[in-house]
């Protein structure tokens, strides 16, 4: 552990944009840990504790960089309450929650499904129940080479996925990605975030979960919320889907037509995910100072620091009637090596 904890320093309120643990600089071996230095250096400003989103925790920083994995475990329980309590809050829009299994089929039969009707409650009926098997590509391992397909992604499925969750719109509330720990659902969060699923402007406000190979990686809830699948959306999405499937690999780029020879001889099955919404991009504005521009033979031009970045937050009517895709912990897997 990098940095000192203050323990005179009250909890911040903020989350974990990796993992959804609260930050807090008061104990380094808790969840959440961000070093004092840069707590306070993040929180002082005129934001207060606000300033503090967008910032991974010590934890998430060190997975994502480093691949070093500090010696935090939560207890297995711990996440059940978490995934429990999420499930059994009150229906919102009058349609129950909506539950997306993330099923890893290299471990089948699969050791937490059978244990999701205890994690329910029975006056919150469930809007449906969604079973995704991820991890396809890795089977049969007896292939060359075949370690080396653990680190790639291929996105097979995803785009009849995200259409198949559209169509729930109408019967279903909110969404929670549910499955056992290492599963993949944190990966499927972080691509649906950057799907015609999601709100055009999330991605610009919501940062991506941190995705590791150590189980029990997302602590808390993470979400971003669910755009409208409305007529002209999805007609609009369903021509950007047949002109993708007309395309030849001449259409391709040379660095994609690569990427899909690679994927091809190693017997993958190939899929991409794209965006049919898409905010405008503004167009670069250069800000100078006429002034800067004038100064004496023995004078040093002086360095003018820019403006702070301004981070993008959702508007009250963005949010106040919106549905949420959430990522939860991973139950722990007993009994599996």
């Amino acid at each position: 552990v990098v940095g000192r904890p203050d323990p005179s320093v009250p909890p911040s309120g903020v989350s974990c944009s990796g993992c959804g643990a609260e930050l807090q600089c008061r104990d380094d071996t808790a969840p959440g840990f961000v070093p004092s230095e840069k707590y306070r250096s993040m929180s002082e400003g005129p934001s207060g504790a606000a300033g503090l989103r967008a910032t991974v925790c010590q934890r998430c920083w060190l997975l994502s960089h480093h691949g070093r994995a500090l010696r935090l475990e939560l207890p297995p329980e711990q996440h059940r309450l978490v995934v429990s309590a999420a499930l059994r809050r009150p229906p919102r829009h009058g349609r129950g929650p909506l539950l997306l299994y993330v099923l890893d089929v290299l471990e089948l039969p699969d050791p937490v499904l059978p244990q999701l009707p205890a994690l329910l409650s029975p006056d919150v009926p469930a809007g449906g129940v969604l079973v995704v098997g991820n991890k396809v590509d890795l089977l049969p391992a007896d292939s060359p080479r075949h370690l080396k397909r653990l680190r790639e992604r291929t996105g097979f499925g995803l785009e009849g996925l995200v259409s198949r969750l559209q169509r729930s719109w109408r019967c279903a509330g909110d969404v929670y990605l549910l499955g056992a720990t290492n599963s993949g659902k944190s990966t499927l969060f972080n691509t649906l975030l950057r799907s015609d699923y999601c709100k055009s402007r999330a991605p610009d406000v919501v940062d991506r979960a941190t995705v590791s190979s150590w189980p029990g990686t997302t602590l808390n809830l993470l979400k971003f919320p669910i755009i409208n699948p409305t007529c002209d959306r999805i007609f609009r999405r369903q021509e950007r889907l047949k002109e993708e499937a007309l395309k030849t690999e001449d259409q391709l780029s040379s660095e994609e037509r690569k990427y899909l020879n690679h994927l091809k001889k190693q017997g993958y099955l190939v899929g991409r995910v794209g965006r049919t919404f898409q905010r405008p991009r503004p167009s670069a504005v250069v800000d100078f100072d006429p002034d800067e521009l004038s100064y004496s033979m023995d004078e040093d031009p002086k360095h003018n620091p820019g403006k702070p970045e301004q981070r993008e937050e959702f508007t009250d009517n963005e949010v106040k009637d919106a549905r949420w895709c959430f990522d939860t912990p991973g139950i722990i897997k007993e009994n599996c090596v």
